[in-house]
């Protein structure tokens, strides 16, 4: 893949000193990193994943868990309603392995080295890859809110409680975007991370209240699941699609999404401002 060129205000010494250059270098690198994933595909991408989503969750599911005796787990009034969080999270979250990938490449092909001996601050590059990968999740997340509302998932608690919602599903997948880039700058290994990372995606998300009730797993399993992050962002994301938002239903879930991003924030700016 062709790094592609790169035409930044870095010419004279007036221009490097004056306040607009870093927002225009930020420019010059979120539009070769938006050119770049178009021409990947990755928009299409982030559109048909909520799809296969829905269709792998909902439609085997559906039948199973609205029945009231099922595995003593069911009884679930709208598996629609339920599920549909756990969709929207995972297809952001799925945004996380791509920017992996690509922050991986970038270090491997020499293109992170070559933008730290050009005078850049060094938190530019970074934020010029999460501009692209914010996109790319938001695009994500309208799909899979657009699907949603084909199996009867609605925001039931007015636009303020769905504008919650959105902000919060985005922030916590740029907190795990800013982890992942972080990991793929570090390894400069593009098979390593995207493989890294599938594991944990698949065991936080299918041993989580995202895709069954609690009371679907076994007993001994029940502490982990009702604790871990991905069941407590679901349940804070069915509470703001439901109107029902409380400090005590969604105070879990934004302390997660605030450690998280705190942990890995801070990882993804110290792996940009190291010295190499």
């Amino acid at each position: 893949m062709t790094s592609g060129v790169i035409s930044l205000s870095l010419d004279s010494e007036e221009s490097l000193g004056h306040r607009a250059a870093p927002l225009r270098q930020w420019a010059a690198l979120s539009s070769r990193s938006l050119r770049e994933m178009a021409r990947n595909g990755d928009f299409i991408i982030a559109l048909i994943t909520p799809a296969i989503f829905t269709l792998a969750y909902y439609v085997p599911l559906r039948t199973m868990l609205e029945l009231p005796s099922y595995m003593g787990g069911g009884g679930v009034r709208n598996y629609g309603q339920f599920v549909v969080p756990l969709i929207a999270f995972g297809a952001v979250a799925l945004t996380m392995q791509q920017a992996a990938l690509k922050a991986a490449k970038d270090a491997k092909q020499g293109m992170t080295a070559r933008l730290y001996t050009m005078p850049i601050p060094r938190v530019v590059p970074l934020m010029s890859r999460m501009s692209g990968n914010f996109l790319r999740a938001a695009v994500a997340l309208t799909a899979a809110i657009a699907y949603g509302h084909l199996i009867n998932f609605r925001f039931e608690g007015g636009w303020l409680h769905a504008a919650f919602f959105v902000a919060f599903v985005l922030f916590v997948g740029v907190s795990l975007i800013l982890g992942a880039d972080a990991l793929g700058t570090l390894t400069a290994n593009p098979r390593a991370v995207t493989q890294a990372l599938t594991l944990p995606i698949l065991i936080f998300g299918m041993m989580s209240t995202g895709l069954i009730p609690e009371t679907g797993f076994p007993e001994f399993a029940r502490p982990f699941v009702r604790n871990q992050p991905v069941s407590q962002f679901a349940e804070t994301m069915r509470a703001f699609a439901g109107g029902t938002a409380t400090l005590e239903t969604v105070g879990p879930g934004l302390a997660w999404a605030v450690a998280v991003f705190v942990l890995l924030g801070g990882l993804a700016v110290w792996a940009a401002v190291r010295r190499r």
